[in-house]
């Protein structure tokens, strides 16, 4: 089964390929506030980076992603769904 097919109503997409000229980020915070600016208010949002090691500092976009878009709890119940 896909995300997509789940059928779970508010569930949101945020995707960017980095190898792709039209993405236009280039920078760990233009990263984030892209992220940012594409998160669901109906649920969760799940978020497919392509090429992340083409950007400087990547790792700490991602990191204050999950502290600021409050990820952790979210991952707590899917690691212990999958035991």
């Amino acid at each position: 089964m896909t995300i997509e097919s789940g059928g779970v109503a508010g569930r949101g997409f945020a995707s960017v390929n980095l190898e792709s000229k039209s993405a236009d980020i280039k920078t760990e915070d233009q990263l984030y506030d892209y992220v940012r600016g594409r998160l669901s208010d109906k649920g969760h949002t799940y978020v497919f980076i392509d090429e992340p090691q083409r950007i400087e500092g990547w790792q700490d976009a991602v990191n204050a992603m999950r502290v600021d878009f409050n990820c952790d709890e979210g991952w707590a119940r899917a690691l212990r769904a999958g035991d």
